[in-house]
């Protein structure tokens, strides 16, 4: 019986300790999850969606300019949340944040990526999850633009077609999961000298063991990520839009 069927608060991990390379120059001074939408930061946005699903143990992980997200949330109080920090004097990757996080992890919980912002249904996926019984199940999405152009090539190797940003109709990593305790075992398996990850590392190797992950699409709901500055537009837009609907 997982912890939010037994009446448990589930924990949520939030990984916020990267670099945010693909931001630069902005995140050599702004976390990439302080950054504004709307007048808030992303962080926040995320944090208030997840209390209002009702997650509000919160562990984030923190590094790259930590005191400033330290500094504005503190413990969470003023935000409904109770926050523990996870801080790590270099980034290690998506898995490596959880394995440092390991001392919080006292039971299944959700690892949710700090530049995520959307408004799916986490019941639905932790209910998807035990359901299956898998150690790990992802949330996965649909209709993603790609962030380049794709061209059709014939046999002479000249351009056909050309498709400017198309939707990718294949379900797509959201980096929101529900894991399991088990995963740190398959965390602790991999060399703590370089940056883990969950893509690269974690889930090939689950596979190969054979273990139950878990798919759980979600098909009508908005997804976005912080990883551009055309991705982090489009975000600022649709929190534009939807603050004019909701004076109107």
């Amino acid at each position: 019986m997982s912890d939010l069927q037994s009446g448990q608060t589930m924990k949520v991990l939030i990984l916020a300790a990267g670099y945010g390379t693909r931001l630069r120059p902005i995140t050599n001074f702004i976390p990439k999850p302080m950054l504004p939408i709307a007048g808030k930061p992303a962080l926040e946005h995320i944090i208030q969606y997840l209390k209002q699903q009702g997650f509000e143990e919160l562990i984030i992980a923190v590094s790259h300019l930590a005191d400033q997200i330290q500094e504005y949330f503190g413990d969470g109080e003023p935000f409904g949340v109770n926050i523990t920090y996870s801080y790590n004097a270099e980034p290690s990757g998506t898995a490596g944040e959880v394995w440092k996080a390991r001392e919080y992890i006292d039971g299944p919980f959700i690892c949710y990526y700090g530049d995520i912002i959307t408004n799916l249904d986490l019941h639905r996926l932790v209910a998807f999850h035990e359901k299956k019984g898998c150690i790990a199940t992802l949330a996965l999405v649909k209709n993603i633009p790609l962030e380049v152009g794709v061209v059709k090539l014939n046999g002479d190797h000249l351009i056909t077609d050309f498709y400017e940003k198309p939707l990718i109709d294949k379900p797509v990593n959201a980096a929101i999961y529900v894991l399991e305790k088990e995963i740190l075992h398959y965390i602790a398996e991999c060399d703590e000298q370089r940056k883990i990850d969950f893509g690269y590392d974690i889930f090939p190797k689950l596979l190969r063991d054979r273990c139950v992950i878990g798919g759980c699409l979600f098909e009508d709901n908005y997804w976005n990520d912080l990883g551009t500055i055309r991705r982090y537009q489009d975000i600022n837009k649709k929190f534009t839009e939807m603050n004019q609907k909701n004076h109107a």
